[in-house]
């Protein structure tokens, strides 16, 4: 199971650097929108992983490597949002230790 949100998010994170690649490759010979290259490259990573994983003799757990690819490829807006709340947290936290210093 760890295998598989593993390869997921190397799939993921790839995608967004062999969209270019692809993207020069394919709009050469067939017509393809320019929106669709980061879609079919992440299918296309996502369907390289799952093969390793069958070499690999591990249980393809579809989900998990869906999960990880979405991790993978949304990780800088994931982080972003993980920094944002953990301000607010530490924040939130440090307003209340002053509030109980107070009485």
């Amino acid at each position: 199971m760890l295998f598989n949100l593993i390869m997921g998010i190397l799939a993921g994170y790839a995608s967004r650097y062999f969209g270019n690649a692809l993207g020069s490759v394919l709009t050469d010979k067939y017509k393809i929108p320019k929106t669709d290259i980061p879609v079919l490259t992440f299918i296309l990573l996502l369907l390289a992983a799952s093969i390793l994983i069958g070499i690999g003799r591990q249980d393809g757990l579809p989900f998990i490597l869906v999960f990880g690819g979405g991790i993978g490829f949304f990780y800088k807006y994931l982080w972003a949002i993980c920094k944002e709340q953990y301000t607010v947290v530490k924040a939130k936290i440090k307003d209340g230790k002053d509030m109980n210093n107070e009485i």
